[in-house]
């Protein structure tokens, strides 16, 4: 895990974890998740803490049983959780969302990628833990998104299917 926080201009911070989910068990992992690396550093630069699990560096740590004793090692109660995900990663998305729920019970679930953007309906209906999909690209979404946390409202916010 990485984090930092710099909290400057922010009142209430939101806590982040962005979850980069694992690419496949078999193949050297190459690809650095730079969608998500942007997103923390634009959270970041805005104030709010930020954290970054990357299945793919810690792959001892992509079990359920590993990413349970991550985020029981830092007991921090985040307000959102972001995955992006490719198809390759789909899969290893579905597994870590309710893991990842059953220690984060009140955060805000939202999910990005590829997968999300052309098949936001199924992708609800393939978890309930899933609060948000972002349908398009991330980062004007995500902007919106942080502004929306606290009060839940997305009825506005342009490229993104929720729960009613």
């Amino acid at each position: 895990m990485l984090s930092s926080s710099l909290n400057i201009g922010v009142d209430d911070p939101i806590k982040i974890l962005f979850v980069n989910p694992l690419d496949s068990t078999y193949a050297v992992p190459r690809d650095i998740p730079f969608e998500l690396t942007g997103l923390a550093t634009t959270a970041d630069k805005l104030g709010h803490a930020v954290e970054l699990m990357d299945l793919n560096a810690h792959r001892a740590d992509a079990t359920h049983q590993g990413i349970k004793a991550v985020l029981k090692e830092d007991p921090t109660e985040y307000d959102l959780i972001w995955f992006s995900a490719n198809y390759p990663q789909f899969k290893s998305m579905l597994d870590a969302i309710p893991v990842i729920r059953a220690e984060q019970k009140t955060a805000i679930m939202a999910v990005a990628g590829r997968a999300a953007t052309q098949l936001p309906r199924e992708v609800h209906t393939m978890s309930e833990d899933i609060d948000v999909v972002v349908i398009g690209d991330q980062e004007d979404t995500f902007r919106e998104v942080l502004e929306r946390v606290p009060s839940q409202r997305w009825s506005n916010v342009k490229g993104l299917a929720y729960r009613t």
